[in-house]
């Protein structure tokens, strides 16, 4: 973690995702044209990743790991993707976008910033996680950027609520999968040791409030912006001109 390999990958994609977004916007390529791409590549690298995570079943064949079921906040981005290329109503594509915009930049990154999967470039597993995080920073930003989806106070409410019932499913997951050592949304245990605020040095009650903290301060930061220009006074004597 933010080792000089760690700060080369950082480095790429900040270059990558500011000068995709910067020619997107200019040569304005349609929201569903880019939808199509971003789904394409995070469908690709969901792929690579289930072949890298298969085990032999005690009855013959091969069996995805339990360590690596989609109850992950990214791993379920994947799927909304997905929907959003198959729905047709507008209305509910925007609805699942605004979540995705606000989490995606906020858990992706995260998942960037801390590499659970390591950075060693000659590993597989690392160029497949760091690709699908990256990909799904770059989405997030271009949603709130350039497509401009809704993040106002509703959609803040509606994803607070969708975050809580995540959390409940994989508190659930933890429980039912525990004898496999499963971490789905790292409310177990920290994703990684000796991080300096989300750790267990003060027990784990202390870990988990401060991790829901963490959570909801980083999503009302991202989200604050587009409520205050949402609800900015209309300045009538400007507006009757």
């Amino acid at each position: 973690m933010f080792s000089l390999g760690h700060f080369i990958w950082l480095g790429i994609f900040v270059v990558v995702i500011v000068t995709a977004l910067v020619l997107l916007k200019k040569y304005n390529v349609s929201p569903l044209t880019v939808g199509k791409i971003v789904t394409v590549i995070a469908v690709v690298a969901k792929l690579f990743h289930l072949s890298l995570s298969m085990a032999p079943s005690s009855d013959g064949g091969m069996v995805l790991k339990q360590s690596q079921l989609d109850f992950h906040l990214c791993s379920i981005q994947v799927y909304l993707m997905i929907a959003c290329q198959l729905i047709k109503d507008e209305s509910k594509v925007n609805a699942v976008k605004g979540f995705m915009a606000p989490t995606m930049a906020i858990g992706a990154l995260m998942a960037i910033l801390i590499p659970t999967e390591g950075v060693d470039p000659s590993v597989p597993r690392v160029w497949q996680y760091m690709i699908i995080h990256a990909n799904m920073v770059f989405y997030g930003f271009y949603l709130m950027l350039v497509e401009k989806i809704d993040l106002g106070f509703k959609t803040y409410k509606r994803n607070l609520i969708s975050l809580c019932g995540l959390g409940m499913l994989g508190l659930s997951m933890n429980s039912i999968l525990e004898t496999y050592n499963v971490n789905f949304l790292y409310l177990r245990k920290p994703p990684m040791d000796n991080l300096p605020i989300l750790n267990l040095n003060n027990g784990y009650f202390v870990y988990i409030i401060t991790l829901i903290i963490v959570v909801i301060l980083l999503l009302t930061l991202v989200h604050l912006p587009f409520m205050i220009k949402k609800n900015k006074p209309v300045n009538i004597l400007k507006a009757k001109e």
